[in-house]
């Protein structure tokens, strides 16, 4: 396969999925590597999510460290989304319940929840390999984007309610929608 203006494979693609997100009008920028995370990282924001019309940015990158996959042409990109990074310190208990409820709905990835910094997340990883084409490939990112958005959708008021302290997870949950 013919790399994309001389980067390496998984810059390219992310450089692919840049257009492609800026041409549906969408805002995206790039996170250059650092000594926390070693790698580049497509940033793409997303407003008027959930019924409240919260924005999220999806990071997606090719995780680092896995030379041996890559020179058999086989990558881990890696879809990361903060939901939110202020919750009431007493909803920690009860936003651990409402993730794990929903986390048995859905069909890929996670949501999570990093108790030292109060970081709500939502995270997949996807094998990419080389030989599909870049067209399969920038189709296949682009579709698993939209699954994942769909899902941020459908559940990110539920978790804001219980991470904001509005709501226990057993409230939440019965006005969150099912898959």
């Amino acid at each position: 396969m013919e790399l994309s203006q001389g980067y390496p494979f998984s810059l390219a693609m992310l450089k692919k999925c840049r257009t492609l997100y800026e041409q549906a009008g969408l805002v995206t920028s790039w996170a250059e590597p650092s000594e926390d995370a070693p790698f580049h990282s497509l940033l793409v924001r997303f407003d008027k999510v959930g019924g409240r019309e919260s924005s999220v940015t999806m990071e997606l990158c090719f995780l680092p460290h896995l030379e041996e996959a890559a020179s058999e042409g086989v990558y881990l990109l890696q879809t990361f989304i903060t939901i939110t990074e202020n919750i009431f310190s007493a909803a920690a208990a009860e936003l651990l319940k409402i993730v794990a409820k929903i986390n048995t709905q859905l069909p890929v990835g996670a949501y999570g929840f990093f108790e030292d910094t109060g970081v709500v997340y939502f995270k997949y990883n996807i094998i990419i390999n080389e030989s599909a084409g870049e067209e399969a490939i920038i189709k296949t990112i682009n579709q698993q984007s939209g699954l994942i958005l769909h899902q941020i959708y459908l559940f990110i008021d539920a978790i804001l309610d219980v991470a904001e302290g509005i709501k226990p997870a057993a409230e939440a949950w019965q006005s969150a929608p099912l898959l």
